[in-house]
């Protein structure tokens, strides 16, 4: 959550010159790297993420296992 946040704050105001008008300057363009270098670590590494995987399977049996 922390992450998008701060996408949001410093990669979308960068991203509308350089989209929308074409007049952006060098520091809008560093911006606009910093916000997509940030966004693509902030997806899990692939341990983390079929451990995640895992325990939502897990949790997901168990609900069905009670009703």
């Amino acid at each position: 959550m922390m992450n998008t946040i701060i996408i949001a704050l410093i990669g979308l105001p960068s991203a509308i010159p350089v989209i929308q008008f074409g007049l952006a300057t060098v520091i809008d363009y560093i911006l606009v790297w910093l916000g997509v270098f940030i966004a693509m670590h902030s997806f899990p590494c692939t341990g983390d993420a079929k451990n995640i995987w895992s325990m939502y399977i897990i949790q997901l049996h168990w609900n069905f296992s009670l009703e």
